[in-house]
């Protein structure tokens, strides 16, 4: 350190005093000058008036010293220039016990040694001393220093915006063996040469509190050892080492622009801390807001031991932590800065701390962005406790090619690196290692073991990780934590080697341990200052390269998959992969939660038993495997639980593909499940085998229940069963439909005649039917929907029948619930149908009653598929529907004209409906349309009661049941599902029951009801129940 100030002993305090050794050009300080200055100091009142301070000859201050200046507390506006030897332009000595108030000022200092700005020599602060300043714009040049702003001893300096040049002119032409001569930027807290001893000051702070800092300070020169460049340099150690003092705490309020050039580099220094006697503790402290740093080696020169920011320190004077808090946007470029690293920590309970809400770090550095505990200038790397780095949005790059991103060296205990926010970035040199822990630098002769944890909880991770230390006899410890679905650890390449070695993995809450080597992040440009930029990894875009080799990752240590994913899969462009990837673990296993693993698997046509015609990545696991983990097939382009290829899954013998797990300790065969679609009908089922004591799981299409279909087959298979079912209960029955149409002849429109019109209807109606397949396949609907018509044709024949014609518009839906019984759950998915139909209907009535409803309706289909698996499809389709009905009535009892009587009434009715869907592809199956023909027959009688409502009253109030029997004359067709054909039958023959009734509501008006129970007569499954409710008008 540059001994600005010089310690020498006060005789009437009997303590150490500050002198500056910057005053040697004008003579030493007496010690009668001295015993003078404290007299005055202890005679004088604590308070002053406003009183501006006068100007020396050469336009610079010393406030506090005695004569004209002793109790003055300003200093106006103020453009100085000087060339002499230790210049200052203002200068604090003991009399100052109040605040001094500095306007801006406009400094320059060159051509001497050791130029400053503002320091401080005698004021305490106990005092009441304390310094407020506005703007500085100041170019410092000199053969030693300089040393731009500095205090000690409790004195404040609260400054505006600050703009200094530093320049150590032509260097410092002496050898500087020590290693102690520097040039400080700004320089708070109790320093080797401050002059603090005082116990009391222990746990307290001197804190300079600068708006906006720019800072361009470049030093040369030292024969032996370079001089130390530093811009902020916080301490507490006390004068020679005493340990008793203040702390320093710099506080940069908004933004730090900071060029340093050297060959020597700590840019930001922060040491030491002191407790109390009642337990207050000062830790001495940066405190950063938005800050651009950029530090670099002078040309021809080689950066010894630098850093950016160098937290704690383990060296003699002042051994201790430090605390860095960087709440802003941290930008570091030393990527030009040869044999230094961008931030270090040394000594326990050291912090670097940029994980505010707005916190965000940048680093582009030519070695490793993060070294804790290395050598520390020349001295070995010694053991520590508890330094802690927390970054939140961290992006950390280096230009080295063999740099360790992160380095832990050994004997490093209860080491924390907490790396948070989704837009984080760590990216490894190409043969350096993302973390490496243990790392040794030769000289330490300690053996503790070291124990580094690992928090990385949001972001994308690139590179291996290694324990250096691991074959030493107290080795260190390495636990990696990777919590939450946007943290993604991708495994990649150091040179040749291809593991990653830790102690344990812990990967919770959906994070990812990506295994495919084929992801890589692009660059983006961030602009610094001066028109200075640096180029640093893209978060927002990460490409994928196709592999062109087999690809192997080891993980090296215990495994624990609490919700995460171990991700093997690439995104194929093909459907079978030309390579594969394999995933190690040395280590066990063990799983909880939704755990994961994702791999590519191709299987193609005619494979066999022992896995021919089928490629996989791999999962091989060493140790054991405990917990079940569901296994993903990944698809092309990245669909899930597919399996690409040909294969079929209808097939008569078992097909099987290659192992795609091995865990070569005991298992049960329970660790591993899952389910995949293929092109085909079916799911392959994940299974597993004994293989000379290795557990190897692989897909099969075959269970020991028989063929597992894919969950969205029996919605594929059963669509043109269900549109037809639709069809048919659109249709109904003329009663259905219409009511009791034959009351047209016996209402008081009897006697009107010819001048009755066509009367209008509407209805609605619902169904409820479960049906089962012989197979395997069911389903239960629920359908609804309404229809509006109108009768515009009503005539009567000369013999007394009647005839109507008319048309109808309807709508309907279906929603289904799909099943499979031979799936664990037997609910597979969803269906919906809907669509609208249009209808022709002509009936025509005998006088005595009997009946002929023709009916001829089309209809416009939409389907929608959605199976359990997650599976969307959509289907579009046309129906065609024609029923033909025939009744006559016959009354029980002869009976008087208009008297009440009961009437049976034979029925018989067909109906055709052929249903045309499209063919449609959900993606990875094709599924083929077709025509679906049905033809139904029914077969009945009716019971009804007929009355007038009053004596002479032509409106009649009827009342039915009905008994049927109906039958299905076509099994339907199968449907063609990439290469498997499947078909299910259902139930062909049902009974049915049924009642009904119509009521007059007004003299033109009724209202009619029906409803109805089925079941199956034999055979599958078939049960269900319908009703309708409906009004019609007959226009007069």
């Amino acid at each position: 350190m540059n001994k600005i100030f010089k310690s020498k002993w006060n005789v009437n305090t009997q303590s150490y005093v500050a002198c500056s050794e910057l005053t040697r050009n004008a003579g030493k300080i007496t010690t009668s000058i001295s015993i003078l200055a404290a007299a005055l100091a202890t005679s004088l009142p604590s308070t002053s008036h406003a009183v501006t301070c006068v100007a020396k000859p050469n336009g610079t201050y010393d406030v506090g010293f005695g004569g004209a200046d002793t109790r003055c507390d300003t200093i106006p506006d103020s453009t100085v220039t000087v060339t002499e030897n230790y210049p200052w332009f203002v200068l604090t000595r003991t009399d100052l016990r109040t605040t001094l108030n500095i306007g801006n000022i406009n400094y320059t200092a060159t051509g001497g040694k050791g130029p400053t700005i503002i320091g401080n020599q005698y004021a305490l602060g106990s005092n009441g001393a304390k310094i407020n300043v506005g703007n500085i714009t100041a170019i410092l040049e000199g053969t030693e220093g300089p040393d731009a702003i500095g205090s000690h001893s409790g004195v404040d300096i609260t400054a505006q915006d600050v703009s200094i040049v530093s320049t150590m002119g032509t260097g410092y032409t002496g050898g500087n063996s020590s290693g102690g001569v520097a040039a400080y930027g700004i320089l708070a807290g109790s320093s080797n040469d401050s002059g603090e001893s005082n116990a009391n000051l222990n746990g307290t702070f001197t804190t300079i509190t600068i708006n906006n800092l720019t800072l361009d300070q470049t030093t040369k020169g030292g024969k032996v050892l370079p001089v130390l460049n530093s811009g902020l340099r916080a301490i507490q150690a006390g004068s020679y080492g005493s340990n008793n003092g203040t702390s320093g705490k710099i506080v940069i309020n908004e933004q730090l622009n900071m060029h340093l050039k050297g060959e020597r580099i700590e840019g930001i220094y922060v040491s030491g801390s002191a407790t109390s006697a009642t337990g207050e503790k000062a830790i001495s402290t940066v405190e950063l807001n938005n800050s651009n740093i950029i530090a670099e080696t002078s040309a021809g020169g080689n950066a010894t031991e630098s850093a950016v920011i160098k937290i704690g320190k383990t060296r003699d004077i002042k051994t201790g932590e430090g605390l860095v808090v960087s709440k802003g946007t941290l930008n570091i470029d030393s990527s030009n800065l040869r044999g230094g690293s961008a931030i270090k920590l040394y000594a326990s309970g050291s912090e670097f701390k940029a994980d505010g809400n707005n916190s965000a770090t940048n680093i582009l550095t030519r070695g490793s962005a993060i070294e804790i505990s290395p050598r520390d200038w020349q001295n070995p790397t010694s053991a520590a406790d508890g330094i802690k780095v927390s970054m939140k949005n961290a992006n950390l790059n280096t230009t080295s090619n063999t740099a360790s991103l992160i380095k832990v060296y050994e004997n490093q205990t209860n080491t924390q690196i907490n790396i948070s926010g989704d837009d984080s970035i760590l990216t490894a040199a190409q043969n350096g290692w993302l973390l490496e822990v243990g790392a040794s630098d030769g000289g330490s002769t300690s053996t503790v073991a070291g124990s580094t944890t690992a928090n990385f909880t949001g972001g994308k991770y690139f590179g291996l990780t290694t324990l250096s230390d691991a074959t030493r006899a107290n080795p260190s410890s390495l636990t990696i934590n990777l919590d939450g679905a946007n943290t993604k650890w991708y495994l990649k390449e150091k040179g040749a080697t291809t593991q990653a070695t830790f102690t344990t993995l812990n990967i919770a809450n959906g994070a990812t341990v990506d295994a495919t080597g084929a992801f890589t992040p692009a660059s983006k440009t961030i602009n610094l200052f001066n028109g200075k930029t640096m180029n640093v990894a893209d978060n927002a875009n990460i490409t994928e390269t196709a592999l062109t080799a087999n690809k192997t990752f080891t993980l090296k240590g215990a495994v624990n998959n609490n919700g995460g994913v171990l991700n093997l899969a690439n995104t194929e462009a093909t459907d079978i992969p030309a390579f594969i990837n394999t995933l190690k673990i040395d280590g066990n296993y063990a799983a909880s939660g939704n755990a994961l693993v994702r791999m590519n698997t191709g299987w193609n046509a005619p494979g066999s038993i022992n896995g021919d015609d089928s490629i996989s990545d791999v999962l091989h696991i060493t140790g054991t495997a405990s917990g079940v983990t569901r296994v993903k097939a990944i698809g092309k382009d990245g669909t899930e639980d597919i399996i690409n290829g040909s294969i079929q899954q209808i097939a008569a013998s078992e097909l099987n593909t290659v192992p795609v797990i091995r865990v070569d300790s005991n298992n049960d065969g329970s660790s591993f499940i899952g389910t995949a679609r293929t092109s085909g009908a079916g799911m392959a089922v994940l299974t597993s085998r004994d293989n000379a004591g290795v557990r190897e799981y692989y897909w099969t299409i075959h269970s020991r229940t028989g063929v597992v279909y894919d969950p969205v087959v029996p919605g594929y298979a059963l669509a043109g069963k269900t549109g037809l079912e639709l069809g048919y209960t659109q249709l109904g029955t003329l009663h259905e439909r219409r009511g009791e149409n034959q009351t047209l002849a016996w209402d008081n429109c009897g006697t009107c005649g010819e001048k009755a019109k066509g009367p209008s209807w509407g209805r609605i109606f619902g169904k409820h039917l479960e049906v089962a397949g012989k197979t395997r396949l069911g389903a239960k609907h629920n359908i609804w929907g309404f229809q509006l018509g109108h009768d515009f044709a009503v005539s009567r024949t000369q013999e007394g029948g009647h005839r109507l014609t008319g048309a109808y518009i309807g709508y309907a839906t279906t929603k289904t619930k799909y099943s499979d019984i031979f799936h664990t759950d037997v609910s597979t998915g969803q269906g919906k149908q809907q669509g609208w139909n249009l209808g022709i209907t002509h009936t025509r009535y005998a006088p005595n009653g009997a009946y002929v409803d023709l009916v001829g309706q089309v209809g416009f289909l939409n389907n929608k598929f959605n199976a359990n698996n997650g599976v969307e499809a959509k289907q579009k389709g046309t129906a065609l529907s024609l029923s033909a009905e025939v009744g006559r009535p016959y009354a029980l009892r002869e009976h008087k004209a208009n008297e009440g009587v009961w009437l049976m009434e034979p029925q018989a009715q067909l109906i055709y409906q052929g249903l045309k869907l499209k063919a449609f592809d959900d993606g990875v199956k094709q599924v083929a349309g077709g025509t679906h023909h049905g033809l139904r027959g029914r077969v009945g009688v009716r019971f009804a009661y007929n009355t007038q409502t009053a004596e002479n009253n032509y409106r009649t109030n009827s009342f039915y049941v009905i008994a049927n029997i109906l039958q299905d004359f076509k099994n339907g067709k199968e449907v063609q599902i990439g290469q498997d054909l499947i078909k299910e039958t259902q139930a062909k023959t049902w009974a049915e029951l049924g009642l009904g009734g119509q009521l007059p509501v007004g003299k033109q008006s009724y209202v009619y009801a029906d409803t109805r129970y089925e079941r199956n007569l034999g055979g599958a499954k078939r049960e269900g129940y319908r009703g309708t409710v409906g009004f019609k008008y007959t226009w007069k």
